[in-house]
C-alpha cells in the first residue's frame, strides 16, 4: 500500500511536472506571441507616423499649390484688366490720332518744286509717293498729303486747289 501510495505520489509528481512543462511551454509561446504583438504594434505605430508625415507633407504641397493657383488667378485678372485697357486704348487711338492731327505741323515740301510742265510731272509724283511712304507718321490723313502736295507747286495752286480748301468740311 505504501508502495502504491508512493507510486501514486510519483505519478502525481510526474504528471504535475508534465503539466508544469506544458504550462511553461504555453507561457513561453504566449511570451513569444506577446513579443511579436509588441513588435507588430511598434511597426504599426511607425507606419502610422510615416503616413501622418506623408499626409502632412501632402497637405503642405496642396496648400502651396492652392497659393500658386490663387497667385495665377490674380495674374490672370491683372492680364485681363491690362488687355481690356489696351483694347480700349486701341479703340481710343483713332480719336487720339485726330487730337494729335491738330498738333502736327504740316510738313513742308523739300526738293524741286513742280513747275506744271508735263515732263516733270512723273518726277514730282514719285517724290510725293516716296515722302508719303518714308514719313508716314507725318501724313496721318489725306488732308496732310494734299497740303504737302500743294506746298510742292512753284506758284500758288490753281483754282481747283483753292476750291478744295474753301469747300473741305474738315478745314
Amino acid at each position: 500500500m505504501i508502495r502504491d501510495l508512493l507510486r501514486g505520489c510519483l505519478l502525481d509528481a510526474k504528471n504535475s511536472r508534465t503539466e508544469w512543462e506544458k504550462l511553461r511551454r504555453v507561457a513561453k509561446e504566449n511570451e513569444d506571441e506577446a513579443i511579436e504583438a509588441k513588435e507588430l504594434a511598434v511597426q504599426t505605430q511607425e507606419k502610422l507616423k510615416s503616413q501622418q508625415t506623408e499626409c502632412n507633407n501632402l497637405g503642405l504641397v496642396a496648400n502651396a499649390r492652392y497659393t500658386e493657383i490663387e497667385e495665377l488667378q490674380t495674374q490672370i485678372q491683372t492680364l485681363e484688366r491690362d488687355n481690356t485697357q489696351l483694347r480700349q486704348a486701341r479703340g481710343q487711338s483713332t480719336t487720339s490720332t485726330s487730337n494729335t492731327e491738330s498738333t502736327l505741323k504740316p510738313k513742308e515740301f523739300k526738293g524741286a518744286k513742280f513747275d506744271r510742265k508735263p515732263e516733270n510731272l512723273e518726277r514730282f509724283l514719285n517724290k510725293l509717293t516716296m515722302d508719303f511712304r518714308l514719313y508716314e507718321s507725318q501724313f496721318p490723313t489725306g488732308r496732310y498729303k494734299v497740303a504737302y502736295a500743294f506746298s510742292g507747286f512753284d506758284e500758288r495752286p490753281d483754282r481747283w486747289a483753292q476750291q478744295f480748301h474753301r469747300y473741305d468740311p474738315d478745314c
